[in-house]
Formats: structure tokens, sequence, C-alpha cells
């Protein structure tokens, strides 16, 4: 079930990708569209990892621990922004998708590999 998890949240990636440059394609901002792009390119690349992490989790538990991280840090973002006016009411919604995947990956990479949580971050025994 947790391989799946991983594998389908990967392959979202290949499709929020898409519509994002898109979007910065079709309404180019200066100082906006060269981050926008190579967010696009993290996402494909994301999705990669996490789709090839998804085939053997319990050996590439790590790759997924840290990706849970990322999704995290999303969230604690977007809850900075909000009080000062800088998230778009839309990415309210990241904080309730990201937070709950990304504490998925990071509580199923440890029990998937039987790692503790300061096993993964320091990566012992991997």
């Amino acid at each position: 079930m947790f391989s799946k998890l991983v594998a389908l949240t990967g392959a979202l990636n290949f499709l929020i990708a898409p519509g994002l440059a898109y979007t910065v394609i079709a309404d180019p901002a200066p100082g906006l569209f060269v981050s926008m792009m190579t967010l696009c390119g993290f996402l494909f690349a994301v999705g990669a990892a996490l789709i090839w992490a998804s085939r053997d989790v319990a050996s590439r538990a790590p790759v997924i621990f840290w990706f849970g991280w990322v999704r995290i840090l999303a969230v604690v973002t977007i809850l900075f922004a909000i009080p000062m006016g800088l998230a778009n009411t839309y990415e309210y919604a990241f904080v309730v998708f990201d937070g709950l995947v990304g504490s998925a990956y990071i509580l199923g990479a440890m029990r998937i590999s039987g790692k503790s949580l300061l096993d993964l971050f320091l990566l012992r025994g991997i």
C-alpha cells in the first residue's frame, strides 16, 4: 500500500509540472520565469525519483523520507506566508495535502526500513 502511495504521488508530479509550465510560458513574468521553469524540472525529477523508489521502498526508504521533508518544508513555507498575505488561497490546500503526504512518507519510510528518525536523517546504516 505504501509503495502505491509513493508511486501515485510521484506520478502526480507528471501532471502538475506541464500545467505549471504552460501557465508560466503563457504569461511569463520577469523574475519568476526562470525559477518557475526550474521548479517544473524539479517536479519531473522528483516524480521520476519517487516512482523509482516505489519499486523497492525498503532499500530506497531514505529517498522517500527526504522527499517527505521537502513536502513538510512546503507546508511550513505556506504557513509562514499566510499571515503576511504572500500565499494564494488555492495554496492552502497544499498545507493539508502535502502535510498528510509528507507525514506518510516520513512515517512510512521509518516503518518500512526499520530505521529511526535520526538514523534516516543521518543516513546511518544505509
